[in-house]
């Protein structure tokens, strides 16, 4: 047990981080339920606030993008790292805290394949991703996020 608050303490700064940590675990736990059982724009719906805060620092909002991504990186339980999650889960969290960011999904062909009769046939790939002022926003690979082309928007 006491290794575990140990492991607390020198992992967040503050009781606050440990407490927006939950939070984010508590959002990926009810996301990754809700894509289950109803459509994606339903839960952009349901959780896009009416009230929103508006007070939040850049470092915060790192801090929680960075715990969203150990989260989904762990594949603990039924958590896998995909792009659809951590992007509807980052657009929660940024709504609620009054930043206006849109949720974008795109598509591109990811190389076209030959058949017998030499007819192509290309596969799609698909993307989701959030982005601030039609800027994409805390991607780690943005320049690969802008070969997509933008099929679905949310603000």
């Amino acid at each position: 047990m006491l290794t575990f608050i140990n492991k607390i303490k020198n992992n967040f700064d503050s009781a606050t981080d440990f407490y927006n940590f939950i939070r984010v675990f508590i959002l990926i736990t009810i996301i990754t339920i809700l894509l289950k059982l109803i459509s994606v724009k339903k839960i952009l719906d349901l959780f896009n606030p009416e009230f929103r805060s508006n007070e939040v620092r850049e470092f915060e909002i790192i801090k929680l993008a960075r715990y969203t991504d150990y989260l989904l990186n762990i594949s603990f339980l039924y958590f896998d790292n995909n792009c659809l999650r951590r992007s509807l889960v980052l657009f929660c969290i940024l709504r609620k805290l009054g930043i206006d960011v849109t949720f974008n999904v795109g598509i591109k062909s990811s190389g076209l394949e030959h058949d017998r009769d030499i007819k192509r046939i290309g596969k799609l790939d698909g993307h989701a991703w959030i982005s601030l002022h039609n800027k994409i926003y805390l991607e780690k690979l943005p320049e690969i996020t802008q070969t997509y082309k933008v099929i679905f928007s949310y603000s």
